[in-house]
């Protein structure tokens, strides 16, 4: 498999990625950015229509928010136009071409949705009922169901192409390694590796007995069924959902940028039982926040040393515990090849 930023690019246009609850934006005016390269992708509820763009004013270019959620109208800090019903809002001042409109549309996405997890995509060549089987809709609706807002939000850059990034996130034989102090400590199983169309699954078991007891703790406090198993969703192609115990949701997106820069967007979603209790919970959520940044900045780290030849061919050189890199690799390809990518 060899890879390219065009590849990634092109995947990364034509396919559906999650971007956030419904819940965040369900009422007008309010919006959820997810910081990008060249431009933001930004989701908005327009008085009642949710519609996504690349928060670009398309009067001379200025970002319209630079926060990842808020509420109000959408007015560009450049000259104080706004967006509202469709269409920017230039008030007094008319445009210099004669019977040229005053409301100039935005570079609009596609939406969808599973469940309550909104999808955008820039140019949707397949249905995402196809991209996503339905036992993977069936997971992520159920997810869904039980989340509502974010907790934590963590963006960085990783110094790798994206689908590095993603494969590093596939396999646990780095660990030890890589994770000494943070992700190690929960002493994961096996596990269990299961392909899911183009996506895949991997379950394991926790079995680091304080952390048990503190998820006994936790269940008991908040009235969950808590099960002290870890398990990582693939959403191909650049996006997963991470759990431990079902206690909270880590939606994890890996956009393409360069050959050597990929956006990490995470946020952390609580279960919404977790909401109703006090602070125990909230410091235990905090922890939870905290290790999961350690964590994302020690793979940042480790991909920073991969090598950054803009045409890098992947060997076939694979070990036992990274079987799922070989299914991602095998559903990178074929989805290239459907689209004639080279």
């Amino acid at each position: 498999m060899e890879l390219s930023t065009e590849k990634s690019l092109e995947i990364f246009n034509s396919m559906w990625h999650p971007l956030c609850h419904k819940s965040e934006v369900s009422s007008p005016g309010q919006w959820v950015c997810l910081p990008h390269s060249p431009d933001d992708i930004i989701v908005y509820n327009d008085r009642g229509t949710l519609i996504c763009f690349d928060n670009v004013c398309p009067h001379r270019g200025a970002s319209f928010v630079e926060t990842y959620t808020g509420k109000g109208t959408l007015v560009c800090p450049y000259h104080s136009f706004c967006y509202l019903d469709g269409g920017l809002r230039t008030g007094r001042h008319k445009p210099i071409e004669a019977g040229s409109k005053t409301k100039v549309d935005l570079n609009k996405y596609h939406l969808d949705n599973i469940g309550d997890m909104i999808f955008f995509s820039p140019n949707p060549s397949i249905a995402i009922e196809e991209q996503f089987t339905s036992e993977v809709r069936s997971q992520l609706t159920e997810i869904a169901s039980k989340i509502s807002k974010t907790y934590d939000e963590n963006i960085s850059t990783f110094e790798c192409m994206a689908v590095l990034g993603v494969e590093n996130a596939l396999e646990a034989v780095h660990v030890n390694s890589v994770h000494p102090d943070s992700l190690a400590r929960l002493n994961l199983s096996t596990g269990t590796f299961d392909r899911l169309g183009l996506c895949s699954s991997w379950t394991s078991e926790i079995q680091d007995k304080r952390t048990g007891r503190a998820f006994n703790a936790i269940g008991k406090m908040i009235g969950l069924n808590v099960k002290k198993t870890y398990k990582n969703l693939l959403l191909f192609p650049f996006s997963m959902i991470s759990s431990s115990g079902g206690i909270s949701y880590s939606l994890q997106n890996f956009f393409p940028v360069t050959d050597d820069t990929t956006t990490f967007i995470s946020r952390l979603y609580p279960d919404n039982l977790c909401f109703s209790n006090g602070s125990p919970v909230d410091h235990f959520l905090s922890s939870t926040a905290e290790i999961n940044r350690q964590v994302f900045s020690e793979d940042a780290g480790i991909c920073s040393k991969i090598s950054k030849s803009p045409k890098k061919k992947l060997g076939k050189f694979l070990v036992q515990g990274e079987e799922r890199i070989a299914w991602y690799r095998e559903a990178f390809t074929h989805e290239t090849t459907l689209r004639g990518i080279n």
